[in-house]
């Protein structure tokens, strides 16, 4: 996994960003590896998708009111074949009037992907120390709750797999996302 490809997506959308609601809301990107080229397809319900180089896509949830299971579903279409990064995370937020952002925390779960292959969508397929096949995230990001296994992450503590795509073949993610209901680590 290319961690700095990574990081290099996050920082680019931090960019000129100031405050936001406080309201917590699942976010998804997608990085393009390398020269992949890809373009945003359907946005999430009541939510937004943005591409502002043509190497990401960004897609951003409704507000979690309520600490209960919701629907989330956006596309994008790759316009080169190559690889891409699923950043699975929370919105970015920074309290007004101060500098450093404020970790708003999220849960995710059944991430299913049509139109390319993903691994242990379910998070069921764990180490004893809590490495998930397939993923990289930090290990205290696994969630073990009353037998539901999901990920809980943050905007800087997000949870990341890379995936193979097909110029032209559009690539649907579909996923619950909820409220956390603790704050912060």
């Amino acid at each position: 996994m290319n961690l700095g490809k990574a990081l290099v997506c996050t920082g680019i959308f931090l960019f000129g960003i100031t405050t936001w609601a406080v309201d917590p809301r699942g976010r998804i990107d997608i990085c393009g590896e390398k020269n992949t080229l890809i373009a945003p397809g359907i946005s999430p319900e009541g939510g937004s998708l943005s591409n502002p180089n043509g190497q990401i896509v960004y897609s951003q949830g409704n507000a979690l009111i309520d600490e209960k299971w919701e629907n989330y579903k956006f596309s994008f279409i790759p316009q080169t074949d190559g690889a891409v990064y699923i950043l699975l995370k929370a919105i970015y937020f920074v309290k007004e009037g101060e500098e450093k952002s404020t970790s708003i925390w999220v849960r995710w779960d059944d991430v299913n992907v049509d139109g390319a292959s993903l691994v242990n969508g379910d998070f069921e397929k764990a180490d004893i120390n809590g490495k998930l096949e397939g993923w990289n995230t930090n290990p205290h990001n696994y969630i073990d709750e009353e037998g539901n296994k999901c990920v809980r992450v943050c905007h800087d503590s997000y949870a990341v797999q890379r995936i193979a795509v097909t110029k032209g073949r559009e690539v649907t993610i579909t996923a619950k996302v909820k409220r956390d209901k603790t704050e912060g680590r």
